[in-house]
């Protein structure tokens, strides 16, 4: 896993305030170090990668790795890559399309609307409450439909 957030630990002093901008409750984990100061690190499992830690911290321990050029060179060198993009770019690039069209040209395989993964979720939440229902605990295998529903890309 690629670890697009990172923190500097030396630069951390336990302030907590990336904790509390960040969405996700549990993807920030406080700990004393060896010298018994609090810190944060970040669970890379958990994130999500929207960058409020970043924003939030006034003690430049949080940083962002630019990944765009690996990017580019796994695209050149076939690695099949799949985007997803934010509703938001609707708005924020008028030439989204055309965006699109270049990307897919370099050889992204699908794009995807960020939404989807909400979409999933409350299929699967869904499922789960069903299956709970019928006191069935088979719900693994039969969740199959549900992500075959959301397989193809909607951008």
């Amino acid at each position: 896993m690629v670890k697009m957030i990172s923190s500097r630990k030396e630069s951390c002093v336990g302030c907590n305030r990336c904790v509390r901008e960040c969405p996700m409750e549990t993807a920030n984990v406080t700990f004393l170090d060896s010298c018994g100061n609090t810190k944060v690190e970040i669970d890379h499992e958990k994130c999500i990668v929207c960058g409020r830690c970043i924003w939030a911290c006034r003690h430049n321990a949080r940083y962002y790795t630019d990944d765009t050029e690996r990017f580019f060179n796994d695209l050149s060198k076939g690695v099949p890559v799949s985007l997803m993009a934010a509703p938001s770019i609707l708005t924020n690039f008028p030439e989204y399309k055309r965006l699109f069209t270049y990307l897919k040209k370099l050889g992204v395989n699908k794009i995807y609307d960020v939404s989807l993964g909400a979409a999933v979720n409350e299929q699967l939440e869904k499922a789960a409450a069903a299956f709970k229902e019928f006191n069935f605990d088979g719900a693994a295998g039969c969740l199959n439909a549900v992500i075959n529903t959301f397989e193809s890309p909607v951008l």
